[in-house]
């Protein structure tokens, strides 16, 4: 009912999808009931694993996923709900992450 409704949407966007096949990181954020009537409220980044500066994940209850991008104006920082994502899809989230950081610091260090 409406308790349920107010609570997804203090916890945040229940559906979050990330993709780091070939070049590209794909970070898509979205409430699947709630687009049908706001369909804005879905949030993505989509941009070349070589832009990705640092993340770091914070909360306890309410978990999120903070993205630094290197872009035309400098920094672009940009936050995504994984309150719902499961310990063990967190867990690769951060293991991927890191493994990108870490091409990127030797691909910054051989240049």
């Amino acid at each position: 009912s409406g308790g349920v409704i107010l609570l997804l949407l203090l916890l945040g966007k229940p559906y979050f999808e990330y993709d780091s096949d070939g070049e590209v990181l794909i970070f898509k954020s979205r409430y699947f009931i709630l687009e049908r009537f706001f369909p804005d409220s879905t949030k993505t980044a989509e941009f070349p694993k070589r832009k990705l500066i640092d993340y770091k994940v914070k909360g306890f209850i309410r978990r999120t996923v903070t993205i630094k991008i290197k872009s035309k104006k400098g920094v672009t920082v940009r936050h995504f709900n994984i309150t719902f994502l499961s310990r063990s899809k967190q867990r690769h989230l951060k293991k991927s992450l890191d493994k990108v950081k870490r091409q990127n610091r030797s691909a910054k260090e051989e240049n």
